[in-house]
């Protein structure tokens, strides 16, 4: 590293030469960057375009006259006469042409540096287009303080994100400002939108309590993936093609057209992907689609979004432990087999979730606005998976499918037949199937400074879930108990409903007002929301008169309270402050279980969080540091007891535990010398619980003693998430032509302090001095970019770019998630392994 460095360096300083224009580019109206922007400078054909702060550079002009053009879809085109002697920073203000779509409608709430009191991280597309590679859109967020990326088995998009120390589960997920964690569970389910990489315009993280007006069930923050949008960019088709390691490979077409000038735009992307995977049948093959619409009409704006991703992979869920890894090899797959010779999974996934969007804009007058979203989706899929008491394996650490097939095809039950064979193991296919609505509304006016808005939101959600057989492994029929509605003794054939049959309900309202008040140096907002959710669930197990078939709504309201203020004492630094208060309501998994039996006393979790944070931007420098305090108080912990008399499962949720999440966190970019940018982040923290718990149950009907709930977790990490994470990327651009350049790119990541997971509720119950969970050891992880880009100066190819992208450089064996064993130690930990080195290769033609 230390010679590349050098050499860099040495390179800058043989070949600095020529001037440097660097500039913002922003809307007139509302003095907002604008991303994205279209930055040509002739003669020379020298072009750029601005990040996700509205910030440009052109590197290595020769002193000259030049003409300078700034456009951008939706405003009018600018070009002027510009002398360059020396080295410049301009200011550009675009007038839009008509009141467009505003970026806090199409992309939610988005934070503003000097402005919004949270702490954020942004992402632009150019970052993406040229650091990600053939990684799922993700990967690209674990250059930031505060967030964990973990690829778990390795599955195609089958990732888990963490920010704070909180999973996927305990934050917000919102793809255009649409929050997309199911609605009964939180979980985020990466692989049903595939791959929308070509079309994201911008990723922002915002940490803590963050900026969305609405009510979100969000702890450690809000992640919001923008699509770009058809009033986006200039026109351009785009033709993209991808290799890589494992016989990656994928092909990408996009285009973006005004259809009448300034008032009709559209915006589309196909690709298909296909991948050998890296661990055992792990292969991918998927498509993606993307359909953006956009119309002006007068003081009225709309958007129609339509986009989809199906797609079919295999999966390794199963983790093992270390001495297995060693054992049988990184890329071993625990969760298939050979049949007969021929391959055969127990894990795999089939899943396509198309979605469409319609967002409207009116503008009232110059002081109001309303804007309007409606989100609709259908999802249906599934993946096979394995009987729940599993199955055993060879001596290659396999599914031993052929011991199953011998088993089950001599197998008599006369009980049901004499002369066929009862499988008493078998394949499930289980599916999923949901109907998703989401409508949200704002209403905004500005005067004097101060902002007032007032919204409202609701979600609709159905799903059905249930599992059928699809493979009998040598058996000719299968017999199961679990459906009350058809006779105990029918033998089931491939594409009967077996285990469970149930369909799903949320329905959940909410509203907000906010207040806003804006100065150049001064900032300040206060939120207050509230949500209604509720849950209903019916089991087609059930017989129709049995009282246990249909839970009935349960419904929780939860409040929040928030606000922050931002304080500018110079033209370069800010200083910010925020704390709130709030509510989560439960999970439909914390409210019945899924026979349909409800747990003992559940209620809402209140959480409080806190931050300061102090920021220094400038053209060449920027540096942001703040210190966060998150107290989930009442979080509920999921017990089960077995009663005597009567004999019967008892579900209770405890609560009275608490959990403190605090740290520090910072990051930094530097730009060296115009060619040279130096960037990082650090993230301290401490994630633990904070007391142990002892409840005493009584359950309704229960004539014995009381029950008694004791966890010991005082002390104890959480685990799940590193605590400690630093990260060092350097970044060298370096022009050949002045149509041409070079760039060259890494990036050094460590992680400490991980401990591995563990389920609370049933911790060191009888030690008096519970151990820590296993710690993980800490590792680093050294990725690799290169890149080389060509502005042609023919009409037909508007810019040539290829990038080559080596991710784990070093080919280190990382353990980068473990769930903790009964000893507290590696020997009895279940875990996973990073990827081995691994490269990437992208063609991309902009006409």
């Amino acid at each position: 590293m230390k010679y590349l460095l050098l050499l860099i360096l040495l390179s800058s300083a043989l070949h600095a030469q020529g001037y440097r224009l660097s500039g913002t580019v922003l809307d007139a109206a509302t003095n907002t960057p604008l991303p994205d922007a279209d930055i040509v400078l002739s003669p020379g054909v020298r072009g750029s375009a601005t990040d996700s702060l509205g910030a440009f550079t052109i590197h290595s002009i020769p002193a000259g006259d030049y003409t300078l053009t700034v456009s951008f879809a939706g405003y009018s085109t600018q070009s002027f006469a510009l002398h360059l002697d020396g080295d410049k920073h301009i200011r550009i203000a675009l007038e839009p042409l008509v009141y467009a779509l505003p970026r806090t409608i199409i992309n939610g709430r988005r934070a503003r540096f000097r402005e919004t009191p949270v702490a954020f991280t942004n992402v632009d597309d150019h970052q993406i287009q040229s650091a990600l590679g053939s990684r799922y859109i993700t990967s690209i967020l674990d250059n930031a303080p505060g967030l964990y990326i973990s690829d778990e088995g390795g599955g195609y998009a089958d990732s888990r994100i963490s920010i704070r120390g909180y999973d996927q589960t305990h934050i917000s997920v919102q793809i255009n400002g649409i929050p997309v964690n199911n609605p009964e569970n939180g979980e985020i389910y990466w692989s049903n939108w595939a791959d929308l990489s070509d079309v994201v315009q911008s990723i922002q993280v915002q940490r803590g309590l963050s900026a969305t007006p609405f009510s979100v069930t969000s702890i450690g923050g809000v992640a919001n993936i923008v699509t770009r949008n058809a009033f986006s960019g200039k026109p351009f088709y785009k033709l993209t093609l991808q290799t890589g390691s494992d016989n990656f490979r994928k092909a990408t077409a996009s285009f973006h057209l005004p259809l009448a000038q300034n008032k009709i735009y559209l915006l589309g992307m196909i690709s298909r992907a296909k991948w050998d995977g890296y661990a055992d049948r792990t292969q991918t093959d998927l498509y993606t689609f993307f359909l953006s619409l956009g119309m002006i009409l007068k003081n009225h704006t709309l958007e129609l979004q339509f986009m989809g991703a199906p797609q079919k992979h295999g999966q390794r869920v199963t983790p093992l432990h270390i001495r297995d890894w060693q054992k049988y090899g990184w890329r071993h797959n625990a969760d298939w087999g050979y049949l007969h010779g021929k391959p055969l999974s127990s894990r795999d996934n089939h899943f396509f979730k198309p979605s469409l969007t319609l967002n409207h804009f009116w503008r009232i007058n110059e002081h109001a606005h309303l804007s309007n979203v409606l989100y609709l989706s259908h999802g249906k899929g599934g993946g096979t998976v394995p009987p729940w008491y599993g199955l055993g394996r060879d001596t290659n650490g396999l599914i031993d499918f052929d011991s199953v097939w011998e088993t089950n095809s001599r197998n008599i039950d006369t009980t049901y037949s004499d002369h066929l064979n009862r499988s008493l193991t078998a394949l499930r296919f289980t599916y999923h199937i949901h109907d998703w609505a989401v409508a949200r509304s704002s209403l905004e006016y500005s005067r004097n400074g101060l902002t007032y808005s007032l919204g409202v939101d609701g979600t609709l959600y159905k799903a059905q879930n249930y599992s059928t057989l699809s493979h009998l492994l040598g058996g000719d029929y299968y017999i199961d108990f679990s459906n009350a509605n058809r006779p105990p003794d029918q033998m089931l054939q491939v594409g009967d409903i077996v285990d469970y049959n149930a369909e799903s309900f949320v329905r959940a309202y909410g509203a907000y007002g906010q207040m806003e008040y804006k100065t150049d140096i001064f900032s300040a907002y206060l939120n207050s929301s509230f949500a209604t959710t509720s849950y209903d669930r019916i089991n087609h197990f059930y017989t129709k008169d049995n009282p246990n078939r249909e839970t009935g709504w349960k419904t929780f309201t939860a409040f929040t309270l928030k606000g922050g203020i931002n304080y500018n004492p110079t033209d370069w630094q800010n200083i910010y402050f925020n704390i709130g208060k709030f509510q989560k309501a439960p999970l439909a998994m914390n409210v019945y279980t899924y026979s349909n039996t409800l747990y003992d006393k559940v209620k809402n979790e209140d959480i409080f969080s806190t931050e300061i944070g102090y920021g220094w931007q400038s053209d060449l420098f920027r540096f942001n540091v703040n210190l966060y305090y998150t107290l989930w108080k009442d979080r509920v912990l999921n017990y089960t007891a077995l009663l005597p008399e009567p004999f019967t499962r008892y579900f209770a949720n405890i609560y009275g535990a608490r959990s403190l999440h605090k740290g520090l966190e910072a990051d930094i970019r530097y730009a060296l010398t115009p060619r040279l940018t130096v960037n990082g982040f650090l993230t301290v923290a401490s994630n633990v619980w904070l007391n142990d718990v002892t409840s005493y149950l009584m359950p309704e009907g229960y004539a014995g003693q009381p029950l008694v709930f004791n966890t010991r977790i005082k002390g104890l990490y959480e685990g799940n998430a590193p605590m400690n994470k630093f990260g060092l990327g350097i970044t060298y651009r370096h022009p050949i032509t002045p149509a041409t350049a070079f760039s060259i790119k890494s990036d050094y990541i460590y992680y400490g302090r991980f401990y591995a997971q563990f389920d609370p509720a049933y911790r060191s119950q009888t030690d008096p001095f519970p151990l820590q969970s296993w710690r993980i050891p800490d590792y680093n992880v050294l990725n690799m970019h290169s890149g080389l880009s060509w502005r042609a100066p023919v009409s037909y190819i508007h810019e040539l770019e290829w990038h080559i992208d080596v991710f784990n450089v070093l080919n280190s064996h990382n353990i980068i998630q473990a769930i903790d064993g009964i000893r507290h130690d590696r020997d009895t930990a279940f875990v996973w392994y990073n990827r081995e080195r691994w490269f990437n290769t992208t063609l991309r033609l902009t006409f």
